[in-house]
């Protein structure tokens, strides 16, 4: 994807969008804009009945609204999804069924005497407005996530009252770093396949290899395939039916050096932590390890699997492996705090790499087991991969067309970015704008499956340009490195800013999916963020 048309989709959604006859305000200003106008809310909120302001913390929170002559949007493409004409949200707007907003029921920071019931300990308000019905919310998508968190809380981030998810999953680590060293190895050493389904340059596969290899024991390589967490984190039909297929080519490299990938499926995405040790004390293993996943439930999912494994014997071991530069590495000289400009970032990014470039050091793939582990665990050999779950699977057409421009697996990826270098990097400058022009590495596909590390692509990218450097040479190879850079960028704006990441309750759009985990309404100033915004 090209930078114009990256940033044009990572900074639609604080542009108002105009919707049938409803036109939002601008929240366009003079001069130019940083991100750091986003991120730091500064005054509180007062209740806004045109859209709802609610705390993360409930699992079902929302608002009813009044009715409304607003005209519907036919949500298109969602049939699997189960979405309907949706109103547009507007001051008027009424969700049919739901009782009318009583002005006394409105929980808001500014009407509230002393402590109410419905405070949290840390003395947040939990919600702003009456709970929905359970109808109502599935209207709104509360199935696995909170609503918007307030800005109080956005402070207590700010100000270190409460930790980031990154910083109490390293806390987890750090603290159990002492006793996790002093767990022998029993009979296996397992490698959590995530978001990272290749054998070469994986630096958690790569660690357990060698644990495995150094104690002269099997490694096992795990997957856990969980529908609720795809529906969750709004995975596509497309995107689930490539890691399936991935996995069985996966698994087939695999199988080449004598490692096992055992496949399962975890229905309720709040049993991964404790099936993940029920299969290690099953394969009398007690060494696992894992690269990080850097959204918020992932990381506190891990943050509480450190803890759950050292109370069985188990060490459980997170590295970082998809971002090249270590979260942390990078902030700015005059404040020492983490960017929130991707120009300065990406200078930051090029000066730290070049003086530490064993941070692009590409890993080899894993040496083989012992022959002994065909029979010692021959049944986990013999692992099926499932099929798509429910309401994630492709209807024929769609599949064949999907399969046949999508090819799965490692080699696939090495082979496209190796075309893409010969034939397109060059010219990448001056074509990545015009679809048309089939510009483009068209790539983004193995990144977000890990089917390619972004250490790979930059290495061969910096290879080609033939001065050592990453940012000077030829501009179409330099401005394809600083795209792939842009993901790790917005990885940093995860890491350090979480409130980024929730939701918000105000459906502007009929495809209410979309608005359930990426409307990123946090990273308004607060004059903005009484504004609804949308796609346009």
């Amino acid at each position: 994807m090209s930078a114009s048309l990256t940033r044009h989709c990572f900074l639609s959604v604080y542009r108002p969008i105009r919707v049938s006859n409803l036109e939002m305000p601008s929240t366009r200003s003079s001069g130019k804009r940083k991100l750091t106008d986003f991120l730091a809310p500064s005054t509180p909120l007062t209740t806004n009945p045109r859209r709802p302001k609610l705390e993360a913390g409930d699992s079902v929170a929302s608002t009813s609204m009044p009715k409304s002559n607003t005209p519907c949007i036919k949500a298109e493409h969602t049939s699997h999804r189960n979405v309907h004409n949706v109103p547009v949200a507007s001051k008027s707007t009424h969700i049919p069924g739901a009782a009318p907003l009583k002005k006394e029921n409105i929980k808001s920071e500014h009407n509230r005497p002393g402590m109410d019931p419905e405070l949290q300990g840390d003395g947040i308000p939990r919600y702003h407005y009456p709970k929905l019905s359970p109808e109502e919310d599935e209207i709104v998508m509360r199935k696995y996530y909170p609503a918007e968190m307030s800005n109080e809380r956005v402070e207590m981030y700010k100000s270190g009252q409460l930790q980031r998810p990154i910083d109490q999953l390293e806390q987890a680590l750090s603290n159990t770093s002492t006793a996790r060293s002093e767990i022998p190895v029993n009979n296996a050493v397992v490698h959590w396949f995530r978001g990272d389904l290749r054998a070469s340059d994986n630096t958690a596969l790569h660690m357990a290899c060698e644990r495995a290899k150094s104690k002269g024991v099997s490694l096992i390589a795990l997957f856990l395939v969980s529908p609720q967490d795809y529906e969750a984190h709004i995975k596509s039909l497309a995107r689930v039916d490539f890691i399936l297929r991935t996995l069985e080519v996966l698994k087939e490299d695999l199988d080449n050096l004598h490692i096992p990938l055992w496949v399962e499926v975890v229905e309720d995405r709040k049993n991964t932590g404790k099936r993940v040790m029920e299969l290690m004390e099953k394969w009398n293993a007690s060494h696992i390890f894992g690269n990080m996943e850097y959204e918020v439930d992932e990381l506190r999912r891990d943050a509480r699997i450190v803890n759950m494994a050292l109370q069985k014997n188990i060490n459980f071991t997170a590295v970082h492996d998809s971002v090249i530069a270590p979260p942390g590495a990078l902030l700015t000289k005059g404040t020492g705090k983490p960017f929130t400009v991707f120009t300065p970032w990406f200078k930051a990014w090029v000066a730290y790499l070049h003086e530490n470039l064993k941070y692009l050091d590409i890993l080899p793939p894993p040496t083989p087991n012992p022959k002994e582990t065909r029979t010692y665990y021959k049944n986990l050999f013999g692992c099926p991969i499932p099929p798509c779950p429910e309401g994630k699977r492709l209807d024929p057409k769609e599949a064949e067309y999907v399969r046949s421009t999508w090819p799965p697996g490692e080699k696939e990826a090495l082979a496209r970015l190796q075309k893409f270098l010969n034939e397109k990097i060059m010219d990448y400058k001056d074509q990545r704008d015009f679809p048309s022009g089939n510009g483009t590495s068209v790539l983004s596909v193995h990144f977000a499956a890990g089917t390619l590390s972004s250490r790979t692509a930059v290495n061969m990218a910096r290879e080609l340009l033939g001065n050592g450097t990453l940012n000077t040479g030829n501009k179409g190879i330099t401005c394809w490195i600083s795209e792939v850079g842009w993901r790790e960028f917005y990885r940093s704006i995860l890491i350090n800013f979480p409130w980024v990441w929730y939701v918000s309750p105000c459906p502007l759009i009929g495809d209410l999916d979309i608005y359930t985990k990426y409307s990123m309404t946090k990273p308004f100033k607060v004059e903005y963020s009484n504004i609804p915004v949308g796609w346009a």
